[in-house]
């Protein structure tokens, strides 16, 4: 028997789709080790950031009384004037204007109080 060749038709030619390249994720920069004056240049530019947005922050880190002893310490609240510091953020939470009556006592650190939340506006 003879061996019969068969023919392949060539095969037809079709559109080919455009290749449509997806979108590839946003490449972040890479971050450069930051030396060590700008690591404390950025944590003090932290520190500022927080003491504007927390007048209690901003007290304790920039604010210095003379204790008894004569001693320069940081100015922290004592149990009173953390009272009246909520008592204000909770009165300007509420959008009421804030009017508060302090009768005067001796050595409660009122006045000091006071006084440093003026520098905090």
């Amino acid at each position: 028997m003879a061996e019969q060749k068969v023919k392949k038709e060539p095969k037809k030619a079709t559109a080919k789709k455009p290749k449509v390249e997806k979108p590839k994720a946003e490449e972040q920069p890479k971050q450069k080790k930051m030396t060590q004056a700008q690591l404390a240049a950025y944590y003090e530019q932290l520190k500022q950031e927080a003491a504007r947005r927390d007048d209690e922050y901003f007290l304790k880190y920039n604010v210095k009384i003379v204790n008894k002893e004569g001693d320069q310490i940081p100015f922290v609240l004592n149990n009173t004037q953390k009272r009246i510091e909520a008592k204000i953020k909770e009165l300007e939470s509420q959008g009421i204007p804030v009017r508060i009556i302090i009768l005067k006592y001796r050595q409660g650190g009122i006045s000091t109080y006071v006084q440093a939340k003026y520098l905090c506006r």
